[in-house]
């Protein structure tokens, strides 16, 4: 396992070493901290989904360089990252010193297989294409997200997911740019691992959402470009409502503990 942990940080320091813009641009925080548009898509659904974290303590389980802590600190939430990559972390420090949000803003090494915070420390772990990259680690996992979650917490998580034989041709169509030698797409069963701990609830994102990437390139794309993304969204989302899950790209999948009553054990 620390052959694989070493590898799998050594990629992610190469990956991370293309050093990440210190200043979030103002149109991200008006995507996310202040939306006008109805969610669609998976970030903004997360960020509708996670609701109002004004003083919640959040954990930003694999942060890597980006944008999410920053955002959350925006809306008020506590937060602390962990990531394996020590790249990561230290421009996620040097994000916070430059930031208002910088008192809110805690980060740390380490794996998300051994956690370094106390039991029942958070309301709200969110993590975004982290877990496939545990695949021979996901009960640790588990044990951990549990272990420091509050009773009354939740989690989620956007993961790469596996449910069709279409899928393998339609990555190789639109393949992901970066892939890591440990991760892998998760699966039903994989999900699975985390129902004796957590009830599971399902958002499913992304099958002809697949072409976006080449409509939109970033926040400054042109309106038109950002109206024919968001019908593609639309189109995926009746889709998915309509049974076609097996489709999906990804899944944001929300987790909350199984409370267990000690009199009917």
């Amino acid at each position: 396992m620390t052959s694989a942990i070493d590898g799998e940080r050594e990629w992610h320091n190469r990956l991370y070493s293309n050093q990440a813009a210190i200043t979030i641009p103002d149109a991200v925080f008006k995507r996310y901290v202040h939306p006008t548009n109805k969610a669609l898509f998976k970030l903004e659904r997360l960020f509708e989904t996670l609701g109002d974290i004004n003083g919640k303590h959040v954990l930003v389980y694999g942060c890597g360089d980006g944008a999410l802590p920053v955002l959350f600190a925006a809306k008020g939430a506590i937060v602390c990252g962990i990531d394996i990559s020590d790249v990561a972390i230290s421009r996620q420090r040097e994000r916070a010193e430059h930031s208002v949000f910088g008192p809110s803003l805690n980060f740390s090494v380490g794996t998300v297989e051994d956690l370094p915070y106390r039991s029942d420390c958070f309301d709200i772990v969110v993590g975004t294409y982290i877990l496939h990259h545990l695949p021979d680690a996901l009960c640790v996992a588990r044990d951990e997200l549990r272990r420091v979650l509050k009773t009354d917490g939740w989690a989620v998580f956007i993961e790469p997911v596996l449910r069709s034989r279409l899928m393998p041709i339609l990555r190789k169509l639109f393949p992901d740019s970066d892939v890591s030698p440990r991760e892998r797409q998760l699966t039903d069963a994989d999900f699975a691992l985390f129902s004796s701990l957590f009830a599971l609830k399902e958002e499913n994102f992304d099958f002809l959402g697949s072409l976006n990437r080449y409509i939109v390139a970033d926040e400054n794309s042109s309106q038109l470009r950002w109206k024919i993304a968001r019908s593609i969204a639309q189109v995926d989302a009746m889709l998915f409502k309509a049974g076609f899950r097996h489709l999906a790209r990804y899944s944001m999948v929300t987790m909350r503990p199984i409370i267990i009553n000690p009199a009917k054990l």
